[in-house]
């Protein structure tokens, strides 16, 4: 997992200043677990990613990663095989296996996936390990999607003489249902992911975030692996002295990625004195708690793409576009480039 990255958006320079708070770490959510079996020597695990997001309105990733193990220190495992089939619970089956994002070694075979094994496991040779990818279930009624995997084996003894074992077991990924997260596995071959999240709260404003997660690229350092991102309402706690914050927190979990771009759109009552140039995204990045001051401007406008890397290296670079509406609305938008996850930070500036 990446580490934690905390970000406020503050409005620097005037006697009443706000911001934003965006903290980014290795949060519980969306960590892995196991399940597994054994018959005799030969033992399979299944790990995966915990939680998942529905693709009801853009596509979302779940990760399986399946490993087949030998744990005989004497015994040879020969005519080793391997398959899995899954499932929705909850309502028809509308996850799909992507095996352009999967193992090369797998197949997809009408619903069952089978997985090229070596002829032989002896003792001592490492796991085989296989990662499954999914698009998850369109169908919000799905209350998870579930892994079956099976495995078998003919147990080979010094004399030849020997068994076949198989072993089966299941592992299901329950979708999140919380309107203020998202979480998918992005990167590596996986197309690009924007993971998105809207908060609704007091006074009147509604704010959206978004994390674009690119696939691995010339230009980009991204690890295929779980990203999230949440939102929370924001405590005075985040709230440096002399300043007054507004928006939410936001939680991003950033396996790896570099450069990060967090996309934040906040609608609301008017926010006095905020202007385009005098919003400064303040970073704590990790083992410290002295923030770097993310001021200087992106060239291009908001979400307009990477800016070069001159602009974001090595202190960050944002873009802001306000529209002043009728009736005192505001909408402001901040587009944040920074290099690193960052960690925690030990407290608020003062």
């Amino acid at each position: 997992m990446g580490g934690w990255r905390r970000y406020f958006f503050v409005l620097a320079g005037l006697s009443t200043v706000m911001g934003m708070a965006l903290l980014f770490g290795a949060a519980d959510r969306g960590a892995a677990s196991t399940e597994g079996s054994c018959a005799g020597k030969l033992c399979i695990t299944i790990d995966d990613q915990e939680k998942a997001s529905w693709s009801n309105t853009s596509d979302h990733y779940v990760s399986y990663s399946v490993t087949v193990s030998n744990t005989s220190t004497t015994s040879t495992l020969v005519n080793v095989s391997l398959s899995a089939t899954w499932s929705d619970t909850g309502a028809t089956t509308t996850s799909v296996y992507k095996d352009g994002f999967s193992d090369p070694r797998c197949t997809l075979s009408g619903s069952t996936i089978t997985c090229t094994t070596p002829k032989s496991l002896k003792p001592g040779d490492p796991p085989l390990t296989y990662n499954l990818v999914f698009r998850t279930a369109t169908n919000t009624a799905a209350t998870d999607t579930t892994l079956f995997v099976t495995a078998s084996a003919k147990e080979q003894l010094v004399n030849k003489q020997g068994k076949t074992a198989s072993t089966s077991d299941n592992n299901p990924t329950p979708y999140e249902g919380d309107a203020n997260l998202d979480v998918s596995t992005a990167g590596g071959s996986i197309p690009k992911v924007t993971l998105a999240t809207t908060q609704k709260g007091s006074p009147g404003y509604s704010e959206v975030a978004n994390l674009p997660v690119p696939p691995n690229s010339s230009a980009v350092t991204a690890t295929q692996g779980l990203y999230t991102l949440g939102q929370d309402d924001l405590t005075n706690t985040f709230c440096p002295s002399g300043y007054t914050c507004f928006g939410q927190e936001v939680t991003v979990v950033t396996a790896g990625l570099s450069p990060v771009n967090l996309q934040l759109m906040y609608t609301g009552p008017n926010v006095n004195g905020v202007t385009e140039n005098n919003l400064v995204v303040v970073h704590y990045r990790t083992g410290s708690s002295t923030p770097t001051n993310i001021s200087t401007a992106c060239s291009g406008a908001v979400r307009s793409g990477q800016p070069p890397a001159s602009e974001y290296s090595p202190n960050g670079c944002r873009r802001v576009h306000i529209d002043h509406l009728p009736g005192g609305t505001e909408v402001i938008q901040v587009d944040a480039w920074d290099t690193t996850n960052g960690g925690w930070g030990v407290g608020s500036p003062k």
